[in-house]
C-alpha cells in the first residue's frame, strides 16, 4: 500500500517552492505533465549528463515509461522502512530474543548506509562513468544522444546496486552476532570477499 500511494504520489503531484517573505516552502500541488517523476528525471539530466548531451525518445512512450520506472523505484526506495518493518512484524514470531535484538539494532543503520551507498553512487560513480563513456565517443567524433529511457534504467540501477551492497557491514555484523557465520570466517576470507564486492 505504502509503495502504490508514492508511485501515485510521483506519477500526479508536482513539487515547487514559494516564497512568504524570508521564508521559503514546498508546496506539493496536483500537476500529471510536471509531476514528481519528471522533475526527477530532469534533476538527474541537469547534474548527470555532460553539456552538449541530450536525452532522446526514439519511440512513443518511451518519456513516459521512464517516468513510471522512476516513480517505482523511488515508490519502493521511500517505502523500505514500512516494508521491512512490516516483514519483521510477520517473522518476529518465529525468532529467538537475541535474533529480534539484532534485526531491531540494524534497521537504523541500514537506512543510513542504503542512504549513503546512493549518495556515493550518483555524486561520483554515476558521473565518471558517463563522463568516461562520453569521452570515447567524442574521440570519434559521434556525436552523443542518450536514450531516455535507457540513461534513466541506468541511473537507478546504480543507484539500488552501490545502495545494497552499502549493506554488506551489516549483514557480515547480523551474521556473527546470530552465529551463523564465526568472526574468523571474516579474516580468513577477506581477501575473497574484496574480490567477489570489486567484481559487482
Amino acid at each position: 500500500i505504502a509503495v502504490i500511494a508514492i508511485i501515485s504520489i510521483c506519477m500526479t503531484m508536482s513539487i515547487t517552492t514559494f516564497d512568504f517573505g524570508d521564508y521559503k516552502m514546498l508546496i506539493l500541488y496536483p500537476d500529471m505533465l510536471h509531476n514528481i517523476s519528471s522533475q526527477i528525471i530532469s534533476f538527474m539530466k541537469d547534474t548527470l549528463l555532460p553539456k552538449n548531451v541530450s536525452l532522446i525518445q526514439i519511440s512513443p512512450g518511451q518519456a513516459f515509461s521512464a517516468q513510471i520506472y522512476v516513480a517505482i523505484v523511488t515508490g519502493v526506495i521511500i517505502a523500505l522502512p514500512i516494508v521491512f518493518a512490516e516483514v519483521f512484524a510477520f517473522i518476529s514470531p518465529a525468532l529467538k530474543y537475541h535474533e529480534k535484538k539484532v534485526i531491531k539494532n540494524i534497521l537504523l543503520p541500514s537506512i543510513f548506509l542504503f542512504l549513503a551507498g546512493c549518495f556515493f553512487s550518483y555524486h561520483v560513480v554515476i558521473p565518471y562513468i558517463i563522463e568516461f563513456l562520453y569521452r570515447y565517443g567524442e574521440s570519434m567524433t559521434v556525436i552523443s544522444f542518450f536514450d531516455v529511457s535507457l540513461f534513466i534504467s541506468f541511473v537507478m540501477q546504480m543507484l539500488m546496486v552501490f545502495g545494497f551492497a552499502y549493506q554488506l557491514p551489516l549483514m557480515m555484523w547480523a551474521l556473527t552476532r546470530t552465529k551463523f557465520v564465526k568472526s574468523m570466517f571474516w579474516k580468513k576470507n577477506f581477501r575473497y570477499i574484496m574480490i567477489i564486492l570489486v567484481i559487482i
